[in-house]
């Protein structure tokens, strides 16, 4: 009886944690009834080179159910091989869900129910700076002067504003001279 109740408590705990990215302004699918979100990322070349050739990044979002909220979409950049705690080598940059061009405060995600919403996002024309948790304040560098040669794990993160987080799916790519 006694292992019925663990199995049980690790089948709620896994579950829970397996929504965090469905919410409806910021609340869980599971308590409010709310859309799940898949956002993907897909790049046109896996190569960059600061300052020179333009890859583009699309963004794709949908939604199951309409979804109208508050948010602040970015284009994430982790050094590899990936550390555990705060890192000089992350990067963050802002940009528009619906023009892709950099932003400087939040902006409303209007999702109507099961139609995609794609935008294509140029990384070399947006400010980045290093991330959140590194202590950044706000981007304020262009790509070629902030992001470091090197291999990184790219992810977009759209956060709401009471804290909740969607995440893509992570692509690798090579940051070049």
């Amino acid at each position: 009886m006694r292992w019925k109740l663990v199995a049980l408590a690790l089948i709620l705990f896994v579950k829970q944690d397996a929504l965090t990215s469905n919410f409806q302004d910021g609340q869980d699918d599971s308590i409010s009834g709310g859309p799940h979100i898949e956002c993907r990322v897909t790049t046109t070349d896996a190569q960059w080179r600061r300052g020179k050739k333009n890859p583009l990044v699309s963004v794709k979002l949908e939604a199951g159910n309409a979804v109208n909220v508050s948010v602040m979409p970015s284009l994430h950049l982790m050094a590899l091989p990936k550390q555990a705690g705060p890192r000089e080598d992350e990067y963050w940059a802002p940009f528009s869900m619906t023009d892709g061009k950099e932003i400087h405060d939040w902006q409303l995600l209007d999702l109507p129910p099961g139609s995609p919403v794609s935008v294509q996002v140029s990384p070399v024309r947006l400010l980045w700076g290093l991330t959140k948790s590194s202590g950044s304040i706000w981007p304020t560098q262009r790509f070629s002067k902030a992001v470091l040669p090197g291999k990184y794990s790219l992810q977009v993160q759209i956060e709401t504003k009471n804290g909740r987080t969607i995440s893509s799916n992570e692509i690798e790519i090579t940051v070049a001279r």
